[in-house]
């Protein structure tokens, strides 16, 4: 349970990284056409 657990963990907190990224990558996106 307890390895689960992690991995789960380190899932969350790879997608809010994925997230943080795509963010950054949409604002400069919307930065260019504008």
């Amino acid at each position: 349970v307890d390895a689960l657990k992690g991995t789960n963990e380190s899932l969350e907190r790879q997608m809010r990284e994925m997230e943080d990224a795509f963010g950054v990558e949409a604002a400069n996106y919307q930065d260019s056409i504008a």
